[in-house]
């Protein structure tokens, strides 16, 4: 599965985020058992696809609000399940709540 993490990689960033797909049908795509496919690839990024797919929706809010889009429309693009699980998953990679971002973004 290691030398094959390049190519989930890059299919989870241009794929599975696009198509909503969850840890378990990206392990279907590439052939693996969901658990066995979840370890190893915490086991060799040191992160796990559901950490690594909230930071792919991160990264594209952030990209977002550079578009000066209204902070309620990110949440609703970035398929988080509410705004409380938005807010807290933005926080937790900026260190800031998706305003203070953007206030600090104009500044």
């Amino acid at each position: 599965m290691k030398t094959k993490m390049p190519e989930i990689l890059s299919f989870i960033s241009e794929e599975a985020v696009s198509r909503k797909m969850i840890s378990e049908e990206i392990a279907v795509h590439f052939g693996y058992d969901k658990h066995h496919f979840s370890r190893k690839f915490k086991e060799i990024n040191g992160f796990s696809v559901a950490e690594f797919l909230s930071s792919l929706k991160v990264e594209k809010a952030i990209f977002e609000l550079d578009e000066e889009k209204r902070i309620l429309d990110l949440q609703e693009t970035s398929d988080f399940e509410n705004s409380g699980s938005f807010t807290n998953t933005f926080k937790k990679y900026t260190g800031s709540s998706p305003r203070e971002y953007k206030t600090e973004m104009k500044e």
